[in-house]
């Protein structure tokens, strides 16, 4: 959760952004660092991703060392000029990835938010040391639902693999999905035992005494 909020809300200051995550791990039932261990790990993961040369801006320029297809370096220079003129950022990495899908996604404004999604998910993965998994990602690419229904089977299935810290993340997500799971089950039957415990009573009292 740590490493994800450092880099998905980068303009955000460290001490507000510190708060924010002690309220949102103590709702999840995390133990909760102080503000000063929070601040470090953000500067720690926010200047190490930073740091990559994937992470620096895109040009023409940049072709020698990391080369696009020829077919592919029109749609990259559309979302370049897209991102110029809003005033954001356009990463190498983002134009590896708005090249990877330029041929399935041609409309300029949802390649560059595709690319950025792709990019800064890939960077999450790499910066926690895990093997990129796009299967989510892919799945939205091509209109297709997440698998579950949850809201937090859909989160844990879209991060787990950098929720991890050196705590214990992926042990807790999955945990606390699935006592929700179990919890929820078991609330639908007690809430179905309660119903049926009413319609019982009620058949009592309006039915006939012998």
């Amino acid at each position: 959760m740590i490493i994800a909020r450092a880099l998905e809300i980068p303009r955000l200051s460290r001490t507000k952004l510190a708060e924010q995550l002690q309220g949102e791990l103590e709702s999840a039932g995390y133990d909760v660092p102080e503000i000063e261990v929070l601040e470090r790990k953000i500067s720690w993961y926010r200047n190490h991703a930073e740091s990559g040369p994937l992470e620096k801006p895109w040009s023409t320029a940049t072709l020698e060392q990391y080369p696009l297809t020829p077919e592919a370096l029109a749609a990259v220079l559309k979302v370049w000029k897209l991102r110029t003129m809003k005033g954001t950022n356009f990463t190498i990495r983002e134009a590896k990835w708005a090249a990877r899908l330029s041929s399935v996604q041609q409309d300029i404004e949802r390649l560059s938010l595709d690319a950025r999604r792709y990019a800064h998910t890939e960077l999450l993965y790499q910066t926690s040391k895990r093997p990129f998994d796009s299967t989510m990602l892919d799945r939205l690419l091509m209109g297709l639902p997440p698998p579950g229904t949850g809201i937090l089977e859909r989160l844990s299935y879209a991060l787990l693999p950098f929720l991890a810290e050196q705590e214990k993340g992926f042990d807790n997500v999955l945990g606390w999905t699935l006592y929700r799971e179990t919890k929820d089950e078991s609330e639908k039957k007690s809430d179905a035992v309660d119903e049926e415990h009413r319609r019982l009573a009620n058949e009592g009292v309006n039915s006939p005494e012998g």
